[in-house]
């Protein structure tokens, strides 16, 4: 059987089995799911540290940030970004009709608080940051978060990869009500394909968001299995550090190969670039071939970077001697 490798979408895929299918057999398949979400909204502010009138479960983050960009903005007006981040941003404000400014991070991929501060402008609504960043992997420093706060401008802190690194701009939320933190339980809880988010926010802002959201946004398997992993989040917790020590060893790794550097990570993937004689799509194209899909960076700053995550150690070493090959290979027809 061929072996694929799927090392573009960021998830934990590690398929260990926590949750039992007889806890889905008093599930009522046939009845709509609670509206509220209550159960999940209670457990989730016991996990966080906060009350459960701050918390909106959503329908993975795609459906918060739709949500939020409905209640902050009307159409053309403006969205600060800062990449190289999320692609999906863009995604998102496209389809409320919102403007996007981008600022573009510095050359270590910090972003630059007072660039930002300087574009904010009468138009502008929300500022949009990762942490830990997307493709980037890293964390923003809770002072430059605190700095763009003061603004008054709604900050949204996209924490999607927070169990990743346990950094979070939660503290915040005390002291500023212009603080809106997003979360999922795809990335660190396997569940992927069952579209589980959250939003922490002030009640009023929750309260907001409770207004505009549709009935049934999440579905009963997904609030069962979500209940299940905070009940069990120890044993979640173990898996991440798997995936963190796999994610370590594979930077050391490829930073032994020439003209490859990997970049530093906070978070569950890992951003390499190559120099530029080595030709990125030819490499893409010859991964691809041998069944390894990853993902190709179109942002500025990251014209020669690939994004790769891997969950077990045999994808890993698979991948690192498919790549050694193909740059091989390359050096020797130039």
């Amino acid at each position: 059987m061929t072996r694929v490798i799927f090392a573009n979408n960021g998830e934990n895929a590690i398929h260990e089995k926590f949750v039992l299918k007889k806890n889905f057999s008093s599930v009522p398949f046939f009845r709509y799911p609670e509206p509220t979400s209550q159960l999940l909204r209670n457990k989730i502010a016991i996990y966080v540290g906060c009350a459960p009138s701050q918390v909106l479960c959503t329908n993975g983050s795609d459906e918060a940030f739709v949500l939020l960009l409905r209640l902050f903005t009307h159409p053309q007006e403006e969205v600060i970004i800062c990449p190289p981040t999320f692609f999906m941003y863009e995604y998102y404000a496209n389809i409320t009709r919102s403007k996007i400014r981008k600022v573009k991070r510095l050359y270590d991929f910090s972003i630059n608080t007072n660039s930002i501060i300087k574009h904010i402008s009468r138009n502008t609504k929300i500022i949009i940051l990762d942490s830990p960043g997307n493709p980037t992997g890293i964390v923003i420093p809770l002072t430059d978060i605190k700095k763009l706060l003061q603004t008054g401008i709604i900050v949204i802190v996209d924490e999607a990869y927070f169990e990743y690194c346990g950094i979070t701009a939660f503290p915040l939320l005390k002291l500023f009500p212009n603080l809106v933190i997003t979360r999922t339980f795809s990335k660190w809880a396997g569940m992927a394909g069952l579209r589980v988010g959250y939003v922490l926010a002030s009640e009023k802002i929750i309260a907001d968001l409770g207004k505009l959201k549709l009935p049934f946004n999440v579905n009963s398997i997904g609030l069962q299995v979500a209940l299940s992993v905070l009940d069990q989040k120890t044993e979640y917790y173990k898996r991440i550090k798997k995936v963190i020590r796999l994610r370590d060893q594979i930077i050391v790794r490829l930073r032994q190969i020439d003209g490859v550097y990997a970049y530093p990570s906070q978070s569950a993937f890992i951003l390499i670039q190559f120099r530029p004689e080595i030709a990125i799509q030819k490499l893409i194209s010859a991964l691809t071939k041998v069944q390894i899909f990853v993902k190709y960076i179109e942002q500025p700053m990251l014209k020669h970077c690939i994004r790769v995550n891997f969950s077990y150690p045999s994808e890993a070493a698979y991948f690192v001697g498919c790549l050694e090959r193909i740059i091989e290979n390359q050096k020797k027809l130039h």
